[in-house]
């Protein structure tokens, strides 16, 4: 009695890489060939803060983002002024700090910064907006920050 078994191995058109993630996916799912959308340059940023103590900020400044070649991942700095109502004597959230973990993909933003997670929307190739949450209280004081942003490309 013989018995034969017989394996099919996937070709190189059956696996293939879906996106620039290095996420690889077979033929049989669905994966996304969009285009990458292109975040790098300066955009104005206009942010809103509040706190967990009562006090809100209104902040201006700018996004400066740089995107990886061929790839869904940028790199940056945001840099802010603000004006708060009601904050402790000497509290502020001014200046730069670098983006960190960020990404693009598809109209989804997200990002990192000075503790704080970022998540927006792309709404078109010159606007983006979304809310923020800083668990950390921007790592100076007890504070729960929490807000929205939106951004325009300069």
């Amino acid at each position: 009695v013989f018995v034969f078994f017989f394996f099919k191995q996937k070709t190189a058109y059956e696996i293939y890489q879906c996106d620039w993630s290095s996420d690889v996916c077979s033929s049989d799912l669905a994966c996304s060939t969009d285009p990458v959308a292109d975040v790098s340059g300066t955009w104005s940023l206009t942010e809103t803060v509040n706190s967990s103590s009562g006090f809100t900020c209104l902040a201006t400044g700018e996004l400066l983002l740089a995107q990886f070649a061929d790839n869904n991942r940028f790199t940056g700095q945001r840099s802010r002024t603000a004006v708060c109502t009601g904050a402790p004597a000497g509290f502020s959230i001014d200046g730069a700090h670098s983006i960190i973990n960020a990404e693009v993909r598809g109209s989804t933003i997200t990002f990192e910064v000075d503790f704080c997670d970022y998540q927006g929307t792309l709404t078109s190739n010159n606007e983006m907006s979304g809310t923020f949450l800083c668990p950390d209280g921007l790592g100076q004081q007890q504070f729960l920050f929490d807000g929205s942003w939106s951004a325009e490309r300069s």
